[in-house]
């Protein structure tokens, strides 16, 4: 094993994923439009939205000691982004209590 080399996490192996996230947000903010023409914006990491922090107040898990969101189901492993929609799109279900 060459210690001179750094190691790398495995997300940045691949594309990347500001780019792969926000193609597939693009395309779903365009169907929205579509769908009841209302205006939407997309963001990965690029606005001035707080992710992570709305992603746990919306039940889709807690942040952790290492600061990261954590899903019940699969960990810290997961990419963020969102839609800001003119569209009045009801809940779900009711957010889950933070731990």
């Amino acid at each position: 094993e060459d210690k001179r080399r750094g190691r790398v996490s495995c997300y940045a192996w691949g594309e990347d994923y500001h780019a792969l996230l926000g193609s597939k947000l693009r395309s779903l903010a365009v169907w929205l439009h579509d769908q009841g023409g209302g205006q939407g914006q997309w963001h990965v990491d690029t606005g001035a939205v707080l992710e992570r922090d709305l992603a746990a107040r919306s039940g889709l898990g807690f942040i952790g000691k290492n600061t990261m969101l954590i899903n019940d189901r699969i960990g810290s492993g997961v990419f963020l982004g969102e839609i800001l929609t003119t569209l009045p799109i009801p809940p779900l279900a009711a957010p889950r209590k933070a731990r």
